[in-house]
């Protein structure tokens, strides 16, 4: 049973990953070009944002 349940979560986690890897490089990115203080956030909303546009 807890196997079933592992492998039917799988899908979410890789969506997971795949926010805070882009999240990642997006707070990178924007922290070069603006300071590293709005770049961070900025990025980890942008990595939802992302997330949200996958799921539609």
């Amino acid at each position: 049973m807890k196997v079933k349940e592992l492998i039917a979560r799988i899908p979410e986690l890789v969506i997971n990953t795949n926010v805070i890897i882009g999240s990642v490089i997006a707070s990178f990115v924007l922290s070069i070009f603006i300071t590293p203080f709005l770049g961070i956030p900025l990025g980890i909303i942008l990595g939802f944002y992302m997330d949200k546009q996958f799921e539609q």
